[in-house]
């Protein structure tokens, strides 16, 4: 009588513990995903969301932005109040550029959740990361603090890999993928305390075919954090990318 007793009280828990059906999904950001986010910025973003089984005063959307120590940092929280419909939410960028807490690019995510007292949340569904750019504004004047160190330290931060990583390595196209091409130009990349490429500037052209894609690649480098006296800096550095065609011939160095 006892076993069947426990055996009942488990089968109520784990239906109190099931998640139950629910849908999120961005509907709208202004500016969009990907654009710079300033002082004087109002980041709208709107939300859809659909709960089964809803819970009035529990249930709500938060707004989540990605913190340097991995961990988030809660923005904003709506509490719906009723199954389903659109939440609108506006973020300051002027309070996001004074959180240094934050990873740079800024990457914010939509959780609707529940919590049912102090201390408890329940994720039932989560819209993944949206991306968006600091302010150009704001990137130079951080790079007017970096530190720029010389190619050998810059590189031994690195954290991805650009000879195996196919997101990281850089390509030729067609028209320069011949006749033992090699290709090359040199950049310089500063790098925020997060160990996030904030800039991207070229030093020399290695090409106008391939400068947009390399640079491109380059901003979504991963490094360690460089730190002086125990605390991370911003820094810069010059990175030289040389390409080499796949055909056999001889080399022939072309830069433009």
């Amino acid at each position: 009588m006892k076993t069947a007793l426990a055996l009942a009280t488990l089968a109520v828990s784990a239906a109190c513990a099931t998640v139950p059906d629910a849908k999120l999904a961005m509907t709208s950001a202004s500016p969009a995903p990907g654009s710079p986010v300033g002082t004087d910025t109002t980041l709208r973003i709107g939300v859809f969301y659909q709960v089964d089984q809803f819970i009035k005063g529990q249930d709500g959307v938060t707004a989540l932005f990605k913190t340097q120590d991995g961990g988030r940092w809660e923005a904003a929280r709506q509490v719906i109040t009723e199954p389903s419909g659109r939440l609108v939410f506006e973020l300051s960028g002027a309070e996001l550029s004074r959180n240094a807490a934050l990873v740079r690019p800024y990457q914010v995510r939509f959780v609707l959740d529940r919590r049912p007292g102090p201390g408890q949340t329940q994720t039932l569904k989560d819209t993944g990361a949206f991306y968006f750019q600091r302010a150009q504004e704001q990137t130079e004047e951080l790079e007017k603090t970096a530190r720029f160190v010389p190619p050998s330290v810059g590189k031994g931060q690195l954290l991805s890999d650009m000879v195996n990583d196919p997101r990281y390595k850089p390509r030729l196209p067609p028209a320069l993928n011949q006749n033992g091409m090699v290709v090359w130009g040199t950049f310089k990349l500063c790098v925020d305390t997060a160990g996030d490429v904030f800039a991207v500037k070229i030093l020399r052209s290695a090409d106008l075919l391939v400068d947009a894609d390399w640079v491109s690649i380059l901003r979504r480098l991963k490094h360690r954090p460089y730190t002086i006296d125990g605390q991370a800096v911003p820094y810069c550095y010059p990175l030289r990318l040389e390409v080499r065609s796949i055909d056999d011939s001889p080399p022939l160095r072309r830069r433009r």
